[in-house]
């Protein structure tokens, strides 16, 4: 009784008592009348009752389950949102900070005022500052190095010849001797 289709001995013995083949609509009553008894048959089996029970609460769980992922993903695509927001207001104060600053040191901790609306922005400016004046530092020192490196270093060897010339001939250290001039 599976079948989608009417069941063969069911459809002969509608033929046997009506003496003739069925309509196409007789069929479909018939079959209607099938699937109603199958229904029952269905309704009464504890089993197929909790078949259809465990099917029905699975389902549930499954749409809770999809409700709770999308309310996740709600509040996750808020909250970026959000920071995202943040994120850029807080880049336009620096940036309006550093603009207004005439110097580095304008950015120091000292010449802000951390009760100010907006004092975490001042102080993570100060912070930004502070690691600008090294960056820049440390700039000027690999310039100065880089142009003036090789210059310093033949002025050192130079001076450490003389004064090396100097000890093996017996005269004072040009450095360290008294400064003769009257």
């Amino acid at each position: 009784m599976d079948a989608p289709e009417l069941n063969e001995s069911l459809n002969e013995l509608a033929q046997n008592w009506l003496k003739r083949p069925l309509t196409e609509q007789e069929r479909q009553h018939l079959l209607a009348f099938q699937r109603s008894l199958r229904d029952q048959t269905r309704q009464r089996d504890p089993a197929a009752q909790a078949r259809r029970q465990a099917e029905e609460t699975i389902e549930e769980g499954r749409q809770r389950t999809r409700d709770s992922i999308a309310d996740v993903l709600r509040t996750v695509r808020q909250a970026s949102s959000e920071a995202l927001q943040a994120q850029q207001n807080g880049e336009q104060a620096l940036l309006q900070a550093v603009e207004a600053a005439s110097s580095l040191a304008d950015l120091r901790p000292s010449n802000l005022n951390p009760g100010a609306p907006g004092g975490t922005s001042q102080i993570v400016m100060s912070q930004i500052a502070d690691r600008l004046a090294n960056l820049v530092k440390s700039e000027v020192q690999q310039c100065f190095e880089q142009n003036f490196g090789s210059l310093r270093r033949q002025l050192e060897s130079a001076l450490a010849v003389l004064q090396e010339t100097n000890r093996s001939a017996g005269s004072p250290d040009p450095a360290t001797a008294p400064n003769r001039r009257g």
